[in-house]
């Protein structure tokens, strides 16, 4: 407890000054002159300016606050290689222990996962650790003065440490405890540059690194030959030696749009650590030069305007538009002559020039025999090869003439059964899916009911 003085003046301090300059000068002024009663005047003036400046005794009581510790845990993926997870855990019990027994020390944990795995074209965004983020989370409601510091449990893999060092550093010292061994050894494919999205029938690059760390004496080796495979489109692959640490291209040709998923691996190293870190997969899209898109309205409607402005509105579209404007049961004996549309070409569209379009429209079409099976299984054949089909339809889809009643039928989602039901439906990966790289790790991916949303 502490007793202090301090001042509270009623009227600004400025003015006190003032008041008693003028009140000591007019009393020099008397008391030269011989004027009696001038002490008086002096203690009136000494009563005034303190009653003025109103002086109070401050009594202070100060309580101590405790201090704050805080111990950032890594749980990342790499911390489950070997025997990190258990070195972690006791890492974790020895510190609290530790700790426990300061007095006035507060201990706060906060554990750090992995975030969201990064792609090939921004390798930074990975799946490691951002432990600084969490600790300056963690220390921003702390005041300075009641930090203690903080330890830091990892295997080293902190993949922030860049943007902290640019930003702000934490407010107290920062101890870290290194799980793992010095001497251990670990290969890793590394993808240094790989594009987005490609042209269709045009080759692309993929820039690639292998890294080998055989342990802290040695460091990283550069003298050996790693055997790296690329598969893509399931069938195609490509293999290449290069010498450890140096970097090699792959050239792969878009064969098809939409995309493509490449998947490289690297032959395991003698001793290795964990081969979780040999393999990537690398998702480039392609995209069509021009786009060729062959819209075929079943019947004049009004929405025919729309699909034209829609599609014609890029210019990098190529759209060939034709209307079935009556059946071929019905006859019309206008001479050949004076007509002014043309027939609908249905062999050189649908056979001799179908491969040569991306997109294929259909645009309320009912079955009216215009259209033969053998034409229709050419259209299964072209999606089945990488073509596109989009079907605008109606109350017509659910009918007798519906074009599920077709070798299309085999291609499409769901039968339009033309039952209305309520609730919410939620996709579900196909067998293909549950052994596709890119969505097998989905969770809830199994058997069971999925985890995502109905979206």
């Amino acid at each position: 407890m502490n007793t202090s003085l301090s001042l509270a003046p009623l009227v600004p301090m400025e003015l006190i000054v003032v008041l008693a300059a003028v009140g000591l000068f007019l009393t020099v002024v008397a008391w030269m002159r011989g004027g009696r009663g001038w002490l008086f005047r002096v203690l009136v003036l000494v009563v005034l300016v303190v009653a003025l400046a109103n002086p109070q005794a401050v009594r202070e009581e100060h309580q101590s606050q405790r201090d704050i510790a805080v111990i950032a845990v890594d749980r990342s993926a790499s911390q489950e290689v070997g025997d990190r997870r258990a070195q972690t855990d006791a890492a974790l019990a020895s510190v609290r222990k530790q700790l426990s027994g300061v007095d006035n020390l507060d201990l706060r944990i906060v554990e750090v996962s992995g975030g969201q795995e990064g792609s090939a074209q921004n390798p930074d965004r990975d799946g490691g650790p951002r432990l600084f983020s969490a600790l300056a989370r963690e220390t921003a409601e702390i005041p300075r003065s009641r930090f203690a510091g903080a330890v830091l449990i990892t295997d080293g893999q902190i993949h922030d440490v860049p943007e902290v060092r640019k930003n702000k550093t934490p407010p107290g010292p920062v101890h870290v405890l290194l799980t793992g061994k010095p001497d251990e050894q670990d290969r890793r494919l590394v993808i240094e540059q790989a594009p987005g999205y490609g042209i269709v029938g045009q080759e692309v690059t993929i820039r690639y690194r292998v890294e080998d760390r055989l342990g802290k004496k040695t460091g990283f080796a550069a003298d050996r030959l790693a055997l790296v495979r690329l598969r893509y489109d399931d069938n195609q692959e490509i293999v290449a030696r290069i010498p450890v640490g140096h970097s090699g291209d792959f050239k792969i040709k878009l064969d098809h749009a939409g995309p493509t998923v490449a998947e490289l691996s690297v032959d395991s190293a003698p001793g290795e650590l964990s081969s979780v870190n040999n393999r990537a997969l690398v998702k480039i899209n392609g995209v069509r030069d021009r786009l060729r898109v062959l819209l075929v309205s079943g019947q004049p409607h009004a929405g025919e305007r729309t699909w034209r402005n829609l599609l014609k509105s890029d210019p990098s579209v190529d759209l060939v538009h034709f209307t079935i404007l009556r059946p071929p049961e019905k006859d019309d004996f206008t001479p050949l002559r004076e007509l002014a549309l043309i027939a609908f070409p249905i062999q050189e569209l649908f056979e001799i020039k179908l491969g040569e379009f991306d997109l294929i429209v259909f645009d309320r079409y009912v079955v009216r025999d215009v259209l033969p099976p053998s034409y229709m299984q050419n259209i299964v054949e072209f999606v089945q090869g990488g073509g596109a089909l989009l079907l605008g339809v109606g109350p017509e889809f659910a009918s007798i003439r519906s074009l599920f009643q077709t070798p299309l039928g085999k291609i499409m989602p769901a039968p339009p059964t033309g039952e209305i039901l309520q609730g919410g439906f939620l996709p579900r990966l196909t067998d293909t899916g549950r052994r596709h790289p890119v969505t097998a790790g989905l969770g809830g991916s199994g058997n069971g009911t999925p985890s995502w949303g109905r979206w």
